[in-house]
């Protein structure tokens, strides 16, 4: 039986709608468009309309040192290092790459939500403010998040690393995953939040929640637009992690969908491939919930329920891995 949109959530999303971010026609699926103006001026209503999403927040509560820096890869890429307070695992390092279809998004995007993680985790976290699409395409940002995990692994030897993204971020994780298990780099996990790991847009689920749920058919076509432009790529793992037919010995997942979500049934096809592939894989189902439920919580209780749901079975990946 399907589940019901929580009325919370549909609250939300009428008011979402009367601001949107793109202005797209969303009468043309066709990605033939230049939307370099559409991104720019999107830029700038972002990070607001995520602020006015996400509600009160007590940051005091969580106690958590932050600190910016940047790593030369061989340009500078810019991170952010959340520190616990208590740190209950002091050997364990998350690499955090946000979400915003690699076109939006920074260090500022997500930080009360890692601040969150960070706590509720007892470990580092390192977001990374990743080059974005459309002024650089695939592989730019994959290179960028795979260059710091690089560099952590051969600052940090001894530091147990997990990966870890949404929607966009998403992708990324679990393509810097593939990228490590090729070049021999452990993960101790993956926690992949409504990634999007497939640009065909061709599962149902791109149909039956094309529009009115936040994340449009339209936005998703344009993301892929911008970040792979060459459809060549699509056949490429860390580009589209789906088309990898062997996700054996990557790092064990937990993979997160939310149940009104355009990309949930490819979130889905993910999580059922890695397990296909003999990996440790948790599918932890989101029902009532919109793509970026992450930053609903100070409005939507079920929304916070869900993130100290996955937060709780993925320490417990990382618990269950090799230790340090």
């Amino acid at each position: 039986m399907p589940s019901l949109l929580n009325p919370d959530v549909a609250a939300l999303l009428r008011e979402a709608e009367q601001a949107p971010i793109f202005d797209l026609d969303t009468s043309d699926h066709s990605v033939t468009s230049d939307y370099h103006s559409v991104v720019a001026a999107a830029r700038t209503k972002f990070d607001p309309a995520v602020d006015r999403m996400r509600g009160p927040f007590d940051l005091a509560s969580w106690q958590v040192d932050v600190r910016d820096d940047a790593l030369k890869l061989p340009h500078s890429t810019p991170i952010r290092i959340y520190e616990p307070v208590e740190l209950s695992r002091p050997a364990t390092t998350m690499v955090y790459f946000h979400g915003g279809g690699w076109v939006l998004g920074n260090l500022d995007t997500l930080d009360p939500e890692l601040r969150w993680f960070s706590h509720r985790l007892g470990c580092k976290i390192v977001a990374v403010d990743y080059r974005l699409a459309p002024e650089h395409p695939y592989p730019a940002a994959f290179l960028d998040c795979l260059g710091v995990v690089q560099k952590l692994h051969g600052l940090w030897p001894d530091e147990r690393l997990c990966v870890s993204g949404d929607s966009a971020g998403g992708n990324l994780a679990a393509a810097v995953g593939i990228a490590c298990r090729d070049l021999g780099i452990p993960l101790v996990g993956q926690l992949l939040i409504y990634p999007a790991v497939d640009p065909t847009q061709g599962h149902p689920s791109h149909d039956q929640y094309a529009q009115g749920y936040l994340l449009t058919r339209a936005d998703m076509a344009m993301y892929w637009a911008c970040y792979l432009p060459d459809r060549r790529t699509w056949a490429t793992p860390t580009a589209a992690p789906l088309v990898e037919a062997d996700l054996s010995r990557v790092a064990p997942a937990v993979v997160v969908t939310a149940g009104f979500d355009p990309l949930s049934d490819e979130g889905h096809a993910y999580a059922a491939r890695l397990r296909l592939s003999g990996v440790r894989a948790e599918h932890l189902r989101s029902p009532g919930l919109p793509h970026g439920f992450i930053t609903m919580t100070g409005r939507i209780p079920v929304a916070a329920a869900a993130v100290e749901q996955f937060l709780f079975h993925f320490a417990d990946v990382i618990d269950s891995g090799p230790q340090g």
